[in-house]
């Protein structure tokens, strides 16, 4: 487990968990489980046009920050990680917030089954925007999720952003300011 945070993501990377050998389809082949309330992955400020994908997220809660995946910066794609799941469908622990996006034209998600993140148990599952007033985010993407047994589903401060397409289960809750809701 990891008991202190990793190093911001500060220039454009690719992490992708699904390449490790013996992983199966459409599973994450890491999982990143924290022993304390901090950060997972941070896609800080440099690293536009990362992508994190097929990654396992547990324990990342207990209070601020207590984030799996933050992207701070612009133009990312977030795509097919598990969330309070393990690699082997098992539930991890949840974290406070599954996904926080701060930064303008990222891609939470996608059409494709593969692309859609699963995130289970979060206080909010996906965070866009700043909570309290902060500057909405703009052309972000969250498409094709599956949010299961979050408090809050999507919370969205966004301008000319969509959310499209995601599952938000049984008595999930999407806020969304400022932004286009397509089924």
């Amino acid at each position: 487990a990891l008991s202190s945070p990793l190093d911001a993501v500060t220039a454009p990377v690719l992490i992708d968990g699904s390449t490790q050998p013996g992983t199966l389809v459409h599973t994450p082949g890491v999982a990143l489980v924290s022993s304390g309330a901090f950060v997972g992955i941070d896609l800080g400020p440099g690293s536009g046009g990362s992508s994190v994908h097929g990654l396992a997220f547990g324990g990342f809660a207990g209070g601020f920050p207590g984030t799996a995946i933050l992207v701070e910066s612009d133009n990312n794609f977030v795509t097919g990680n598990w969330i309070g799941v393990g690699p082997d469908g098992n539930a991890l622990a949840p974290s406070d917030v599954g996904i926080e996006v701060t930064g303008n034209g990222n891609q939470i998600g996608g059409s494709a089954t593969a692309l859609g993140n699963r995130v289970a148990g979060s206080n909010q599952g996906i965070l866009v925007g700043q909570i309290g007033g902060g500057i909405p985010v703009l052309n972000t993407t969250i498409q094709g999720n599956l949010l299961e047994g979050n408090a809050e589903g999507v919370f969205l401060d966004g301008v000319a952003s969509t959310v499209v397409g995601n599952d938000d289960g049984p008595g999930g809750l999407e806020f969304l300011i400022g932004a286009r809701f397509l089924q």
